[in-house]
């Protein structure tokens, strides 16, 4: 599942491959290129979950979703999903890069007032070089109201972006905190740890193989992942016992979105609804 660490890996893939080679061929589903082919690209960067590739003042800016994802192909090379999946092709001499099934493919004025709208909304990079968890909180405080579900506000990209559901459920464990906890119950610095351990683990999944956060120890007593253990403490692992306290990890669609959402009941009682 596509989340702010898996883009910025892609980002720096296709930074070592686009920049500077010449445009043959652009198409973006239900949007119309003028002028594109010809245009050497100028570079590739990540915002949270989106991906840009720019040139000459213009982007294509893609956003995965659950179910996107890019491919590499040769010139006649049969593609491995169907052409209506492909939301975005990006041409250059001896390669077609095709994103498919994405949520979102568009190509923006970098320039634009549109643009602009879009980088106020957006929450500041968690896996930008520098990062202050400071505006973090300081936009889940003035964005939503006191009541909201922590769950929602970890998910909510105008408040940081990068974080999907998978390390949505994983820090709440890493941090102790039930997911239906209301932000009211996190003081400012709680708050901030919050943001630090997603950036934190954001940052040490860059890099080849597989999404893992058992690397790092909950704020319980626990032990260090084994080698046959499995490589998240929650996430998928409904109805099997938690790993630090084997209590039986709960699953339920919880938050505004009714997202799918795993914890443990024993671990992460901080702020539960049923703890008043």
């Amino acid at each position: 599942m596509p989340e702010g660490d898996t883009i910025h890996e892609l980002a720096a893939v296709l930074r070592e491959e686009l920049p500077g080679r010449v445009l043959r061929a652009v198409r973006v589903q239900h949007q119309p290129v003028a002028s594109a082919p010809g245009n050497a690209v100028d570079e590739v960067f990540a915002l949270g979950k989106h991906l840009f590739v720019a040139w000459g003042g213009v982007a294509l800016r893609t956003h995965l979703g659950m179910h996107g994802s890019w491919h590499r192909y040769r010139p006649g090379e049969r593609w491995r999903a169907p052409r209506w999946s492909a939301a975005a092709e990006l041409a250059v001499d001896g390669t077609v890069y095709v994103c498919f099934r994405a949520r979102e493919a568009e190509l923006v004025d970098l320039r634009g007032q549109r643009h602009r709208a879009f980088l106020r909304r957006l929450g500041p990079d968690l896996l930008a070089p520098t990062f202050d968890p400071g505006p973090a909180v300081q936009r889940a405080r003035e964005l939503l109201p006191p009541s909201a579900a922590v769950c929602d506000v970890l998910l909510d990209q105008r408040v940081a972006a990068g974080i999907g559901n998978v390390y949505k459920c994983e820090l709440l464990f890493l941090r102790g905190w039930h997911p239906l906890a209301p932000q009211s119950a996190l003081d400012d610095e709680e708050h901030a740890e919050l943001w630090r351990a997603a950036r934190e683990a954001l940052r040490a999944n860059l890099g080849p193989g597989p999404r893992s956060t058992r690397g790092r120890r909950p704020s319980r007593a626990g032990s260090a992942a084994g080698p046959d253990d499995p490589r998240l403490w929650v996430y998928h692992r409904g109805g099997e016992p938690c790993l630090v306290c084997s209590t039986r990890i709960e699953y339920a669609r919880l938050g505004r979105h009714l997202r799918a959402t795993w914890w443990c009941p024993d671990c992460q009682a901080r702020g539960a609804p049923s703890a008043g």
